[in-house]
């Protein structure tokens, strides 16, 4: 549910907390924009501690729970388009060094291209 929210997020999907003690960013879920309004409300440090609590953050990013969780993500969250293995991001950037070297007319002949092989994954 967390890399399903952030990909759904967009440019405009994360909000500031907390700004006076100990500022996040965090996905705009309905428990963070509480947090904003009791903080804009003026209440107590203990008050916004006791709503954030310590289980907030793993309710949203672990258990799922978005609505009612702090999922932390920074204010670049609106460039991430989905989510992909490790494995297809390092094929893409070989495969794709590879080619603009060749458009370039790089001498790679002697260089070693080594295929991942998906299976020792």
């Amino acid at each position: 549910a967390y890399k399903r929210a952030v990909t759904d997020a967009g440019a405009e999907g994360t909000v500031l907390y907390c700004r006076e003690h100990h500022p996040g960013r965090a996905l705009d879920t309905p428990a963070v924009r509480r947090l904003v309004e009791l903080e804009q409300a003026g209440v107590s440090l203990d008050e916004l501690l006791a709503f954030r609590g310590r289980g907030r953050a793993r309710a949203g990013c672990v258990d799922g729970e978005v609505a009612d969780g702090i999922l932390p993500a920074g204010a670049s969250v609106g460039l991430v388009r989905d989510v992909k293995l490790a494995r297809d991001i390092v094929e893409e950037l070989v495969r794709g060094t590879r080619e603009r070297l060749t458009a370039l007319g790089a001498d790679t002949a002697g260089w070693v291209w080594r295929e991942w092989d998906s299976r020792a994954a």
